[in-house]
């Protein structure tokens, strides 16, 4: 669940941008299903289903842009996700943050995740200034993350912020 200013989204080519409530649900053309599952305490999690063979996203956004540098110097802050590899991805997995039309920064973090063990909970941390690097604006962020591939792919999401520290390096 999206805590405000922020709404959780599915989406695909039907419509990009589907409100996706606490229960099981999918994008309007069915490549994205988003469920509830356990980690900590009931349905407390997200677990999110790409169906593959065309281009399917969940992501978070916001009506007015947000300054994450509010938070503290670019070079301090990492976009922190929480969550469990359920199936490998069969694509690349673009991870992204968006600044408005024509801003944005896209990370391919398929690598990363296929290196991981499936069903066990982790933390990625990826420096603010990896995104900085590929193009973001910090100061005008609408989507602090997307997640999106034309792949098969599971995962399960129980938290993602923009927090000070963490010891990531950029996919």
């Amino acid at each position: 669940e999206a805590n405000a200013p922020f709404g959780f989204y599915l989406g695909d080519s039907s419509n990009w941008k589907t409100p996706a409530g606490p229960f099981q649900m999918s994008s309007l053309g069915g490549v994205v299903v988003s469920r509830g599952v356990d980690y900590l305490a009931q349905e407390d999690a997200r677990q999110l289903t790409w169906q593959g063979g065309a281009l399917g996203v969940a992501k978070m956004l916001t009506q007015r842009s947000v300054d994450v540098t509010a938070l503290g110097a670019v070079s301090d802050l990492t976009l922190s996700l929480t969550y469990r590899l359920d199936a490998a991805a069969s694509d690349a997995v673009q991870l992204s943050m968006t600044c408005g039309d024509n801003c944005a920064a896209e990370l391919d973090i398929r690598k990363h995740l296929n290196a991981e063990k499936l069903g066990v909970w982790q933390v990625l941390d990826v420096p603010m200034s990896c995104f900085v690097d590929a193009g973001l604006n910090p100061s005008k962020v609408q989507a602090p993350w997307s997640l999106q591939t034309q792949g098969t792919l599971s995962l399960s999401l129980y938290d993602i912020a923009v927090k000070r520290g963490g010891q990531g390096s950029c996919p």
